[in-house]
């Protein structure tokens, strides 16, 4: 008499099932892969965009006149903004020097709308503006003009 030993797991009727199984999920991988790189992406911006507006409330600080305040913080924004390498449509930078005096303080606020279209993940929005504002305060004995 002669004795086979059969696989318990192995069945004729499911051989190549597994293949279905992956070929079937690839799709929803795809997908949360997309939306992990989205996340991270905008992560990433997000940060950039808080960098610009600290940096921009450190260089209106500097300055002596709520007007050179202004512009400095326009331009340290921009230049921090593209340093970063952040392609930023319509981005903007609005200063606050209404309390620019000795003890006070400035506020820089910078929003940047974001492309996220390339992605091609569907569901996802095509933009996404990301804004952050920073505060320094001012001296307490220092000479304003």
């Amino acid at each position: 008499m002669k004795y086979t030993c059969r696989n318990p797991h192995q069945d004729s009727q499911a051989t190549g099932s597994m293949t279905v199984e992956v070929i079937a999920l690839m799709p929803l991988m795809i997908l949360l892969i997309g939306f992990i790189v989205y996340l991270g992406r905008l992560s990433i911006a997000e940060s950039d965009v808080i960098d610009a507006a600290r940096a921009a409330a450190q260089a209106a600080l500097i300055q002596s006149t709520p007007s050179s305040a202004a512009q400095a913080a326009l331009a340290e924004a921009m230049n921090t903004l593209s340093t970063k390498g952040l392609a930023c449509t319509n981005p903007q930078v609005n200063t606050n020097t209404n309390n620019f005096v000795s003890g006070g303080k400035v506020t820089v606020a910078v929003s940047c709308t974001v492309s996220t279209g390339n992605l091609l993940v569907p569901g996802l929005p095509g933009s996404r503006t990301l804004s952050a504002s920073a505060s320094d305060p001012l001296e307490l004995y220092r000479e304003i003009s």
